[in-house]
């Protein structure tokens, strides 16, 4: 099986190609392989919906996300390009208004974590810090 990082890559390439047929199929596949990764899944099928002007299928998607526990940094919904025609929505607003709430409530608990991946007896050493959105583990793989 691919990593979730290839996965993506493909999904993208389906998405930048305008193959939404197959973007959908290898999504809902991408679902079963990763399911620790619906945040991004839930996400990236949302901006799939806005981008075929199914405004409503789009915040159906983000709402029935929300109602199990995923949610999104507040900027990075009003901020992605793909949902730009959903901001002008009430339904969308209450979204980000509800990952803002979120994200102010894990804020305060939030701990940075130091993981080290590779040989111990390196003798030299790289600190990258992931990306907005992303996380160590996935950001590894680079």
């Amino acid at each position: 099986m691919k990593t979730f990082s290839d996965r993506r890559q493909e999904l993208f390439d389906y998405f930048k190609q305008g193959k939404l047929q197959e973007f959908h199929r290898l999504l809902l596949q991408t679902g079963q392989d990763f399911p620790e990764r619906m945040e991004k899944i839930c996400l990236w099928r949302a901006c799939a919906f806005a981008s075929q002007h199914e405004y409503d299928a789009a915040i159906s998607v983000l709402q029935e996300a929300l109602q199990t526990g995923i949610w999104w940094h507040p900027q990075m919904l009003k901020h992605d390009k793909d949902l730009l025609p959903l901001h002008d929505k009430k339904e969308f607003t209450e979204i980000i208004s509800q990952c803002t709430k979120l994200f102010e409530e894990h804020t305060q608990d939030a701990k940075p974590k130091l993981f080290v991946f590779g040989s111990q007896k390196a003798d030299t050493s790289i600190f990258p810090l992931h990306w907005r959105g992303g996380n160590a583990e996935d950001f590894s793989s680079f």
